[in-house]
């Protein structure tokens, strides 16, 4: 088979490829290969390096809360509050820059928010679930 020149190195290329990766990854998981899993996941979010390409950003983000649920998995509790703070930040910086749409914040604030609950850091919870709420009001009263 010949293959494109650009095709790999293109949003296009790269996210077919990434998306590919992940679904490797979560069948990884699910068979209780973890470490496997954790290092395709790195290996998905090298190539979702696109941060103003909407697909990459979605397939980023999805691929985070994949990460974060495999912590969780692991019992993790601290790990996985790091995890969906870093997913609150870049989500936020992807809804300001207009790349994913406040849905994507609201439910990335409730993840962050049930991740401080389970770690118990209920300020962060309570500012996490502010946020979600003003986020999810906005959306629907608009």
């Amino acid at each position: 088979m010949t293959r494109h020149p650009d095709y790999p190195s293109s949003p296009t290329g790269s996210l077919t490829a990434a998306i590919l990766l992940q679904e490797v990854a979560i069948l990884r998981r699910r068979s209780g290969e973890r470490d496997e899993a954790r290092r395709l996941y790195a290996d998905v979010l090298a190539r979702l390096n696109e941060p103003d390409h909407p697909g990459h950003a979605e397939a980023r983000l999805q691929t985070r809360f994949a990460l974060s649920n495999l912590l969780h998995d692991e019992g993790r509790t601290r790990q996985v509050l790091h995890a969906e703070r870093e997913n609150l930040t870049e989500v936020t910086a992807a809804v300001r820059r207009g790349v994913l749409d406040e849905e994507r914040l609201a439910f990335a604030a409730y993840r962050t928010g049930q991740a401080a609950m389970d770690w118990g850091d209920f300020t962060c919870a309570v500012e996490a679930g502010e946020i979600a709420v003003r986020t999810y009001l906005r959306l629907t009263e608009a």
